[in-house]
């Protein structure tokens, strides 16, 4: 292992904290892997593995958004560019250490020649080789180690609990940001009765944000259609057809109450609108399409607004808040080189490539199973000790509030050692500093919690 590491002071969670920054560059079977950390002193302290998603995106998002000791910071108005870097309060490191992972292809990691990593087995083997020869490397064996993955990433350390469960290492806890577990049960499809379950509340969310829904509060709004989604909404969308006409009608009504959408249009089809089709029809006299990423976002309808999204997960540039990221990646090379005194030549890669050829399962059958969300159920039956965290933004057209609460209800993770938190923002939650103080705070009382 090389690394190149200096000091530094900060004031995180209200504690001063002197605390070193590194970057260390890993062997692993494949891969050269270049990760970030930001160590305290301490070697009993908890350390945090994070990852973003893509999948092949390196973890500048977290990096530099939201938990690294200096982040980019945001005006409350959405429209309006970042302010600028600052020092960062909500950065986590009073209870635990962090180390921030770059995949091969992303960052400054890269994949051996002939190396095949573009899968999800591939690339959380790749994960949790690496961060077992951190931990020894560092003569961290002990430490509780605790995951945190956005998006993709959420799959990644599902994948990457269950291989270190087996391997022994003590994985104390699971942060899922964003979580896609199971994101081929709550993708969109015309036959899938539980998309439309499982999206309905984002959509209340998302309507009322652009004022579509009347006087009611959001809290009101939201708690109606969890509780309309899992009751009549369900019932009659597996009648389908043959659902009277009187009780659509009176269905259709009340979806309009619920999305703003017309009841016309949910009766013509059949009370299903897709998420991609509810971008389209929000704000349709206004000739705006909603971002998916992000609902709060809205701009004109073209290129097509399903273009950017298909089943497999987009890179960041189909965020639809591309003001966010942009700002982070203008900030992450001068970070690293004037913050951690990184000298390199080497391109700081933004996405990598080969998702096109990315593997997501074992057979490319239609009739696969891809059961991520198991994986984590595998690791928590492995480890009575381990506690999983979903947090997800309330406006996420992408990985929605209803779907992470069906992924926790089931793929069998025991509910009392699951904490489910909805947030405002969307998939970038945490570009609302009030939501990365609320999230700060959750992620600090969970890493303390124990069983």
């Amino acid at each position: 292992m090389s690394s190149v590491v200096s000091r530094h002071t900060g004031v995180f969670g209200g504690e001063q904290i002197d605390y070193t920054a590194a970057m260390r560059e890993t062997h692993v079977p494949g891969a050269r892997i270049v990760s970030f950390d930001y160590l305290a002193e301490g070697a009993d302290r908890p350390v945090l593995f994070l990852c973003n998603g893509g999948p092949i995106v390196p973890s500048a998002f977290l990096h530099m958004g939201a938990f690294g000791p200096r982040r980019v910071a945001f005006p409350d108005d959405i429209h309006a560019p970042a302010i600028g870097v600052v020092d960062n309060e909500h950065c986590l490191l009073d209870i635990a250490d962090l180390v921030f992972f770059d995949p091969a292809g992303t960052g400054y990691s890269r994949s051996d020649e002939g190396a095949e990593l573009s899968g999800v087995e591939a690339d959380a083997r790749q994960m949790a080789d690496w961060l077992q020869q951190w931990l020894r490397d560092q003569d961290r064996v002990t430490s509780p180690v605790h995951l945190l993955g956005e998006s993709y990433g959420t799959i990644r350390v599902a994948l990457v609990a269950r291989l270190l469960a087996e391997a022994g290492v003590p994985v104390s806890g699971v942060a899922l940001l964003g979580q896609a577990t199971n994101i081929i049960e709550t993708a969109g499809r015309s036959a899938n009765v539980m998309s439309y379950v499982a999206s309905l509340p984002t959509l209340t969310a998302v309507a009322h944000f652009h004022g579509r829904l009347g006087t009611a509060s959001l809290e009101e709004a939201m708690d109606e259609a969890f509780v309309f989604a899992r009751t009549d909404y369900v019932t009659a969308l597996l009648r389908g057809p043959a659902l009277p006409a009187e009780e659509r009608e009176r269905l259709a009504h009340r979806l309009t109450r619920l999305t703003g959408i017309p009841a016309t249009l949910w009766i013509e089809r059949n009370l299903r609108l897709t998420k991609h089709e509810f971008r389209v029809e929000l704000l349709r006299e206004d000739n705006l399409v909603l971002a998916m990423y992000d609902g709060r976002y809205a701009g004109p309808p073209a290129p097509p607004p399903a273009a950017a999204i298909e089943v497999r997960m987009a890179g960041p540039r189909a965020l639809g808040t591309d003001a966010v990221l942009e700002a982070i990646d203008a900030v992450i090379e001068p970070h690293l080189r004037d913050f951690l005194k990184v000298e390199r030549d080497a391109e700081y890669r933004r996405m990598g490539t080969g998702i096109e050829q990315w593997r997501w399962g074992d057979t490319t059958s239609p009739f696969a199973d891809w059961p991520y969300g198991h994986a984590l159920t595998e690791a928590m039956a492995a480890r009575p000790e381990l506690r999983v965290f979903v947090g997800t933004g309330i406006h996420d057209l992408s990985t929605t509030i209803g779907a992470a609460e069906h992924a926790a209800a089931q793929c069998g993770w025991p509910p009392e050692r699951v904490r489910l938190e909805r947030y405002e923002g969307g998939h970038l939650m945490y570009s609302i500093e009030s939501t990365l103080r609320r999230l700060a705070g959750d992620l600090r009382a969970f890493v303390r919690s124990r069983v």
